[in-house]
């Protein structure tokens, strides 16, 4: 289920989206690893802008995250001006990462054994780079402009390099989903969540409607289901909300939305099974856990919120585990957590772990990048 400048956004948006170029070189993960994939998290200066790098985990057989290399985006970034987007395609080979103070974005090739190869760039995007979406078909880039208030529209040509296509209109742009059947993107916004038909060409028009009026006004992050069917919404001050998406992309509320969450919760992950939600509040340091039901409706579970270690970047559960990772921007420590069939919960053993960088830069952004067959096989 992870972006721009300090003088363009408030002081109110950059602790929404908040929450020397020295490279720690080419370091091996030896030794067997999980098959749930590869973990890459980029890393920038907390403030004053620098030079941004992506950090490579291998997981142990039992999900602890091993660090490996460190590789330099070749742009700028600050983490606690804005989120920085890193997402890779459909197929897991490329890595797409946002540079959020050179307003360019950064792609490398994921080889076979999880390592990274830049792509030589990176590639100007016209404004101010946030979060970050592909298109199901791998064709496409869909990015975040929060300075200048745009989606752009990125081309992926077969060797990774970028070019643009359009820019649109899109309020304050935070988290962007695309439909898995690559025909609707849905972007969060603070004037309500905007959506927008897809042609083939990956052009965007707003469907009729849009913007969709949300409860509250500071909408962040939306996690979308595998059918597409459902939309949540999380708002920084009224919580979670889920709506049905109609097929034209008009949105429409679910009985009893939005469900509450402990104060100013500004991260979302939609379970891997899709029967839990999980919003971090970092300010409480806890994470709420609500079982999806049925229709839509979010039942808050026993024992929730639960306390931990949260400062979060990003809170991810990657296919195939019953793992919460939360990536800590300000702990620049990764936790892990055992989800219970009731989804509970509880932290594994020799959590957490820490992000090590020469450079003392904090996690601003995280992925899990898994391939085929291959992928993990140990040197």
């Amino acid at each position: 289920m992870i972006r721009s400048k300090v003088t363009l956004v408030s002081a109110t948006v950059l602790a929404a989206l908040a929450a020397f170029s020295v490279a720690a070189g080419n370091v091996a993960i030896d030794g067997p690893v999980s098959a749930s994939g590869r973990l890459y998290v980029v890393v920038s200066p907390e403030a004053a802008p620098g030079p941004t790098a992506v950090t490579v985990f291998g997981l142990d057989a039992d999900g602890r995250p091993r660090q490996g290399e460190t590789i330099e985006t070749g742009g700028l970034g600050a983490a606690f001006s804005s989120p920085q987007g890193i997402a890779t395609n459909p197929r897991g080979d490329l890595l797409f990462v946002a540079n959020n103070h050179s307003d360019d974005v950064s792609v490398f090739h994921i080889l076979t054994d999880g390592s990274l190869d830049p792509v030589p760039g990176p590639f100007p995007v016209g404004g101010t780079p946030a979060y970050l979406a592909v298109d199901p078909s791998g064709e496409f880039l869909y990015v975040g402009d929060i300075a200048n208030g745009r989606v752009r529209v990125l081309r992926i040509d077969d060797t990774g390099e970028l070019s643009a296509v359009q820019a649109v209109p899109a309020g304050l742009p935070a988290e962007i989903e695309v439909h898995p059947s690559g025909d609707l993107l849905f972007v969060a916004s603070f004037t309500g969540i905007r959506v927008f038909a897809v042609a083939e060409n990956g052009t965007l028009t707003e469907v009729a409607g849009s913007p969709f009026a949300v409860p509250g006004n500071r909408t962040l992050h939306l996690e979308l289901d595998s059918y597409g069917d459902r939309l949540f919404g999380l708002d920084l001050d009224r919580g979670i909300a889920a709506y049905d998406v109609e097929p034209s992309g008009a949105l429409e509320l679910v009985d009893g939305s939005p469900a509450f969450v402990s104060s100013f919760a500004s991260t979302l992950e939609l379970g891997e099974r899709e029967d839990f939600l999980f919003a971090s509040s970092p300010f409480d340091a806890t994470v709420d856990v609500f079982r999806v039901l049925g229709r839509g409706q979010l039942h808050e579970i026993s024992g929730s919120p639960f306390s931990g270690d949260f400062v979060p970047a990003e809170l991810l559960n990657p296919r195939g585990t019953s793992r919460l990772y939360e990536i800590g921007a300000g702990t620049r420590r990764i936790s892990v957590f055992e989800i219970g069939s009731n989804g509970r919960l509880t932290e594994a053993p020799n959590s957490p772990v820490d992000v090590a960088d020469v450079a003392a830069r904090v996690p601003n952004g995280a992925v899990f990048a898994s391939r085929p067959v291959g992928f993990l096989t140990p040197p």
